[in-house]
C-alpha cells in the first residue's frame, strides 16, 4: 500500500468548486483547529492520485487537536480493523457548518 509522506501531499483548495467556495489551507492558521480528514489519507493509498485527493480542503473538517489526533484516529483504526476481518461497513461523514466554519472561512 502506498502511503505518501505528508510533505508530498500538500493541502490544497478544491478547484472543482466555485471560487467562492474554496477553503485555503491557511484559513486554519491560528484557529486552534486541525484540518480533519473526512476520508482518511490512509484509506486511499492505492495510488498517488487517490491519496493526494484526500488532501483537498473539500475533504477537511475543523476538529479540535485532541479529537483529530486521538479520538478520531482511534475510530479510523477500529474501522480498518473491522474491514480487515472481512466485515462490510458504510461510513458517512457528517460535517457541520456553523460559527467555526464562518470564522475559518473569514480567516478570523
Amino acid at each position: 500500500m502506498l502511503e505518501m509522506p505528508r510533505e508530498q501531499t500538500p493541502f490544497a483548495p478544491d478547484t472543482t468548486l466555485l471560487r467562492d467556495w474554496w477553503i485555503n489551507p491557511t484559513d486554519y492558521s491560528g484557529s486552534g483547529y486541525d484540518r480533519g480528514h473526512l476520508c482518511p489519507s490512509k484509506d486511499r493509498s492505492s495510488s498517488e492520485e487517490a491519496n493526494r485527493e484526500t488532501f483537498l480542503m473539500s475533504n477537511m473538517q475543523p476538529q479540535t487537536p485532541k479529537l483529530n489526533q486521538k479520538t478520531w484516529k482511534y475510530l479510523e483504526d477500529c474501522e480498518r480493523e473491522i474491514m480487515q476481518q472481512g466485515n462490510e461497513e458504510y461510513i458517512l461523514p457528517d460535517a457541520t457548518m456553523n460559527q467555526t466554519y464562518n470564522l475559518l472561512h473569514l480567516n478570523i
